[in-house]
């Protein structure tokens, strides 16, 4: 007779995303790797640009959520460039003076919340609609960007690129990384592709939360 494996009471996507809506308010801002001070050198900057994506909880879980909606697509590193594109587009224009996204935290959670329910839908995209999709992402990546446009104080334009060299390398590594190791699991274990993207979805939609309700 096989023995099975004790039920937990609570799902762990539950579990995950109770937790990730009491971190996300204190996530929610990202600071730099040196201390909390301006990068001083070209190291330092990007330094601090390879940290920003993993400091900044919700930057975080959209890059997780990205890389397993990308998983599914044939075009999924399409949808990394389109995210990073975004947040380099979002730099120039803070270079350029603008002054980005008017209640910018509200469209963080937004963000969030439709990767929760990308997530749940989990459909394929067609071709009449990759490229609807491919600006959505686009879109994302410039709100998120926008954190760590505001995460930078400096008139160097070498320290400025260094540092967002960091963050696209970080990006497209996180993404990658995910993107890579869900395909591995959807070709053998499709009940455990199932959880994660469940488990992704309830991170997304917690972060959504946590956002909201501490900046809103």
């Amino acid at each position: 007779m096989t023995a099975t494996a004790p039920r937990m009471l609570v799902p762990i996507h539950r579990l995950l995303a109770a937790g990730w809506v009491l971190l996300a308010p204190v996530a929610a801002v990202a600071h730099h790797a040196h201390d909390y001070a301006p990068p001083a050198t070209v190291w330092q900057a990007l330094a601090s640009g390879l940290a920003h994506p993993l400091l900044s909880g919700p930057h975080l879980v959209a890059l997780l959520a990205l890389g397993m909606l990308a998983a599914a697509r044939s075009h999924g590193g399409a949808m990394l460039l389109a995210f990073c594109g975004g947040s380099i587009l979002t730099a120039l224009a803070f270079a350029a003076g603008a002054t980005g996204w008017p209640a910018h935290d509200l469209w963080v959670a937004a963000t969030l919340a439709l990767a929760a329910a990308w997530l749940c839908r989990e459909q394929s995209a067609s071709g009449s609609n990759r490229l609807a999709m491919l600006l959505l992402v686009g879109l994302a990546g410039s709100i998120h960007g926008q954190i760590a446009a505001e995460s930078i104080e400096t008139n160097s334009t070498t320290i400025l690129a260094s540092y967002w060299v960091g963050i696209v390398i970080a990006q497209l590594a996180l993404g990658g990384v995910v993107l890579g190791g869900i395909r591995r699991v959807r070709a053998t274990r499709e009940a455990l592709l199932g959880k994660l993207r469940l488990t992704a979805a309830a991170l997304s939609a917690g972060a959504a939360c946590g956002v909201f309700f501490a900046f809103a």
